[in-house]
């Protein structure tokens, strides 16, 4: 448990470390280069010239003390007449303590939220108490479930290994609903919707232009068109065009939300027509007919096991589903030639990432040093895997930390060869 009640101790505590405190090699040469090289450096004033004049910074620490964890942030201050400004934040760097009570770093973004400040010394450098969960939100995790065996039983994002996460999302899993209702779905819907509006268009005369999700009428309706004119617009289009639109005995239920996009120097604006299709459940419905291939579709996946590698983690899941899945409605020619008139309808292409889990599925996270951890879950979840968040120069910093260290173990073997 680390409790301090002033800088000082915080900062003498840090400069005694030694490499028997940390889990390797690695971190601890890390810390040499990066924490404890700066650390000699807070308090000290220096000049720097700009704008033709000398002004006067010296560097300062913040530090959140947790029972496992501290955070580093290294600030440099201004001074403006006789009183010092924090300027901006330098780094900010995380030791924590692992399960073997060995030290680890981490650099990171931000510094922990809802702090409790302790003290501040007559140089301005705070100190500040802070529960761990406070630190979590920093790496983007709320629970710290690390141990041989986990049970996931409600949303949140765990951490289970080092730094492997397993955000559990919608506790009321069902593969079907996902699926169908996924953007992806609604996107492919509504641009088939939008292309046989735009076509229809075009065949009354209109010149309208197709982006994703709405038909525009470039320059159409005055700057200053009032809401009650855009209502009549809406009812007129709805009638000539008919609602639903009938097309080789299907149906398209819909409806339109004109919109108002002027241009600087332009006293017309364009009339953007956002559509928004409606499923009925009926027959020849054409919404329901594409929802119910997607159905079908999704009643021949099957559950099936899976492998990935996080840095030197290995991480498989056992028994489950994946959300990664293409699926190419099946729409009557004439539709389809129709709607791709206006422009190419692609396959609903479903990348979340993401994997559908019950009760029989198992995830193992294994590694050479930290060992192997099975997860399960207490019900069906949407879960996904990834680390967790650091500053993004902290692998490159690493790997120049390795490197140093590959390098003075080759000079020191030739030197005991020569």
């Amino acid at each position: 448990m680390l409790k301090f009640d002033s800088i000082t101790e915080v900062v003498e505590f840090l400069r005694k470390l030694k490499r028997s405190d940390f889990s390797s090699d690695l971190h601890y040469i890390y810390y040499v280069r990066y924490i404890k090289s700066k650390l000699s450096s807070i308090n000290r004033e220096y000049a720097v010239k700009a704008f033709g004049r000398e002004i006067k910074k010296k560097s300062r620490v913040q530090i959140y003390v947790s029972p496992r964890y501290i955070v580093i942030r290294f600030v440099v201050g201004t001074k403006r007449g006789g009183d010092w400004f924090i300027q901006r934040h330098l780094h900010t760097y995380v030791l924590g303590i692992n399960d073997d009570f060995k030290l680890f770093v981490n650099r990171v973004d931000m510094v922990p939220v809802g702090a409790r400040i302790v003290s501040v010394d007559e140089y301005g450098n705070e100190l500040y108490t802070v529960p761990d969960d406070k630190v979590y939100q920093i790496f983007e995790f709320n629970h710290n479930a690390v141990q041989e065996e986990v049970v996931i039983s409600g949303r949140g994002s765990y951490r289970v290994q080092g730094e492997i996460v397993i955000d559990a999302m919608g506790a009321l899993c069902d593969l079907h609903w996902t699926i169908k209702r996924s953007i992806e779905v609604e996107s492919y819907i509504t641009r088939l919707y939008t292309n046989i509006i735009a076509l229809l268009l075009r065949q009354r005369g209109f010149h309208v232009e197709v982006e994703e999700e709405c038909v525009t009428m470039p320059l159409s309706v005055k700057r200053n068109v009032s809401n009650a004119k855009l209502k009549i617009i809406k009812r007129a289009i709805k009638r000539e065009l008919g609602n639903p639109i009938v097309v080789n005995g299907f149906m398209f239920y819909y409806d339109i939300y004109p919109a108002v996009r002027c241009r600087s120097g332009n006293q017309y604006c364009d009339l953007q027509l956002n559509v928004h299709p409606h499923c009925t459940n009926k027959s020849n419905d054409m919404c329901s007919y594409i929802l119910d291939q997607i159905h079908a579709a999704i009643e021949e996946l099957k559950k099936t096991n899976f492998k990935h590698i996080f840095g030197n983690h290995t991480i498989e899941l056992r028994n489950v589903y994946s959300l990664s899945v293409i699926i190419e409605p099946q729409i009557p020619d004439v539709i389809k030639d129709l709607a791709e008139m206006v422009r190419p309808l692609e396959a609903i292409e479903i990348y979340t990432d993401g994997y559908c889990v019950d009760q029989d599925t198992e995830v193992v996270v294994s590694h050479h040093e930290h060992g192997i951890t099975r997860v399960r879950f207490s019900g069906p979840f949407i879960i996904r895997l990834r680390t967790t968040t650091v500053n993004e120069r902290f692998p490159s910093e690493l790997n120049r930390v390795m490197l140093s260290k590959l390098i003075s173990k080759l000079m020191k073997q030739a030197e005991e060869e020569t």
